[in-house]
């Protein structure tokens, strides 16, 4: 079960969970999963943007 990183229409990366079962997943898993993902896209972007406001203040 996997779902996109993104942020707009752009996508950085791929949130995937792995089972040893078959089937294992249910659709409120993939649900939970989602907004998990949703939430880490956002916390990524904050930190990327974070990071290149700090960059551009040892530049000056």
């Amino acid at each position: 079960m996997a779902v996109p990183l993104k942020w707009g229409r752009e996508v950085f990366g791929v949130l995937n969970l792995d089972h040893t079962e078959t089937n294992a997943f249910r659709e409120e898993d993939l649900e939970v999963l989602e907004i998990f993902g949703h939430n880490a896209s956002v916390a990524l972007r904050q930190a990327l943007l974070l990071e290149q406001v700090r960059e551009g203040r040892e530049r000056e």
